[in-house]
Order: C-alpha cells, then sequence, then structure tokens
C-alpha cells in the first residue's frame, strides 16, 4: 500500500485492507441485529444498512460486489411506502460481480 493511501486511511479512519473493510461492514450488520456466519467475507458491494437485522449470512460465504437490500421502494409513490423483508444467504454461497439482492 502507498504511502499517501496510508496516510489518508489513518486521517479518515477508513480501513487500510480489503479485509479490514469486509471484517467493518460485517461488524455493522451485526451491530444492527443481523446474523453473519463464520468465515465471511464482503468485498466491494453494497449492503442496505437500513434495517440490517432483516439480514441473515451463513457459514463459509463470499460476497463480491454486490448489492443487497432489505426494501422495496418502487411502489412508494403508488402507496406511500416501502415494503421491507428478510434477506436470507445460506451456507457455502459465493454471490459475484452485479448482483442484486
Amino acid at each position: 500500500m502507498s504511502f499517501l493511501r496510508k496516510v489518508y486511511c489513518r486521517i479518515t479512519g477508513m480501513p487500510y485492507t480489503e479485509e479490514e473493510s469486509s471484517q467493518r461492514l460485517i461488524s455493522q450488520i451485526r451491530n444492527g441485529g443481523g446474523m453473519v456466519g463464520k468465515n465471511v467475507d464482503i468485498y466491494a458491494s453494497s449492503i442496505d444498512l437500513g434495517e440490517p437485522y432483516l439480514l441473515s449470512i451463513g457459514d463459509n460465504v463470499t460476497i463480491t460486489g454486490v448489492k443487497i437490500l432489505t426494501h422495496d421502494a418502487s411502489l412508494k409513490k403508488k402507496l406511500g411506502y416501502t415494503k421491507t423483508g428478510k434477506v436470507h444467504i445460506g451456507d457455502n454461497v459465493f454471490i459475484g460481480w452485479g448482483s442484486i439482492i
């Protein structure tokens, strides 16, 4: 890692590595009431943390370049509210780049 990147990360509090970034995201999910199993890696992904308690991820999971949503706002203008629902990802799963759940 370059010296400038290290300085930037130190100043902003951003993680140094993808591993640190993955662990920070997993901690946010767990702290919000979500369940994340053992041996889980989440890289370069966008996860809806508005309702993390609706998210369940099993053991031995790799998620990379993925969007995971626990809400559906497609009918908000029509109904006046959004729908939410549980997202369960089982054990021994790989979810690859560009997937939307």
